[in-house]
């Protein structure tokens, strides 16, 4: 990882960190968690299995998920 990598990294991690450690940002999460599903199967028996829509919940929870990495992981960790 460059320098400039490891500081635009740097300055995404301290944004994240900062909107989520408000009780808005925390408040925003959740929603972010609920709306989206996070917690529940992609693929549902309900939907026949559906992919397009398994795609679809994929994608909104990559995310929230990415959001939560970025604001716990240390930027050393990071892949490219």
């Amino acid at each position: 990882m460059t320098d400039e990598e490891r500081v635009a990294r740097q300055s995404l991690q301290r944004l994240v960190r900062e909107v989520f450690a408000t009780e808005a940002g925390r408040e925003l999460m959740a929603h972010l968690i609920s709306r989206f599903e996070v917690r529940k199967p992609v693929f549902r028996p309900e939907e026949n299995l559906n992919k397009t829509a398994a795609a679809i919940r994929d994608g909104q929870r990559e995310v929230v998920e990415y959001l939560e990495f970025v604001r716990t992981t240390p930027v050393e960790k990071w892949q490219s």
